[in-house]
């Protein structure tokens, strides 16, 4: 413990700062004698550590269980969301207060401790859950009627009625709706084609994901290709207000509440765009197509 001492002189005369031994404060396990801590502490001047205690919110010793020292760190975040959530703020305003206050203290946290996985991932949660579902638009409710049926659609034969299916549905949809062998002796059922045997599971779907081969809903793809992968990351890092840079994402999705989008949310909305009245209102048209767009 000399050296020791010797040592904090050395590192006052080569940095030219001071240890301030009267905040310093030594700890000893449970199995080292009194009589031993108190020589020890005399021969540094400084402290026996009675109770651990926490500095700059931050436990002085990490025992076993990390993820209980650190929950009251991920309480607090949940404190400061809660206390945000009363507060009427625009998707921007969510993350610049998620980047300059929840954010900056993980920083500080990180440079002293290795937190838990799992800590981590229930932050995160907290965050995505702030950030991206407080929507005040509705919920996508089951359109399917539960006694939905196709029969109708069908002839004697069991063939599709074409006529029909193209007076009644979209022509994206019309392709795909007659691509399909309908079958009316069995009964339907869902099949995941990815594999020989027909069963989703997590793992095949994960790979899906990674190599951006997932299937589309509704235009959308729920993998990402290594383009729209370069496309996020330019859009993320484009040095513009965060508000414009989530306007982007979300267009970039086709996330916005248009009158399209509304009426598949279930909203009781016309098709047709108000402002020019000559096309339904999506994305592509409400920001390209539109003529009134195009005089931003």
């Amino acid at each position: 413990m000399t050296c020791v001492g010797q040592v904090f002189k050395d590192f006052e005369a080569a940095s030219g700062m001071w240890v301030n031994l009267d905040k310093s404060e030594i700890s000893f396990s449970r199995n080292t004698p009194g009589h031993f801590q108190e020589e020890l502490a005399r021969i540094l001047c400084v402290r026996v550590m009675e109770k651990h205690v926490k500095y700059l919110g931050l436990p002085t010793l990490v025992g076993r269980s990390k993820k209980e020292i650190f929950q009251s760190f991920k309480d607090w975040i949940w404190k400061q969301i809660q206390s945000w959530r009363c507060k009427n703020l625009s998707q921007a305003s969510k993350a610049v207060l998620l980047q300059s206050v929840v954010q900056a203290m993980p920083t500080y946290i990180i440079g002293c401790f290795l937190i838990p996985s799992s800590i981590c991932r229930e932050i995160e949660g907290l965050m995505a859950d702030f950030l991206w579902h407080n929507r005040e638009i509705t919920i996508a409710p089951n359109t399917l009627h539960p006694e939905a049926t196709i029969v109708v659609l069908l002839d004697e034969a069991g063939k599709w009625k074409e006529a029909q299916i193209r007076a009644v549905y979209r022509p994206d949809y019309i392709d795909a709706i007659l691509g399909i062998t309908a079958n009316l002796e069995s009964l339907d059922h869902l099949c995941w084609h990815y594999e020989k045997n027909g069963r989703y599971s997590v793992k095949s779907g994960y790979r899906l994901l990674h190599q951006g081969l997932a299937p589309f809903v509704h235009g959308r793809g729920t993998g990402l290709t290594s383009y729209q992968v370069a496309n996020w990351k330019f859009i993320w890092k484009a040095k513009v207000p965060p508000k414009v840079r989530l306007f982007v994402l979300r267009a970039f999705r086709s996330s916005l509440p248009t009158v399209t989008n509304l009426a598949q949310l279930g909203v009781n909305v016309g098709g047709v765009y108000p402002r020019c009245g000559l096309e339904e209102e999506d994305v592509l048209h409400y920001l390209l197509r539109c003529q009134f767009a195009r005089l931003v």
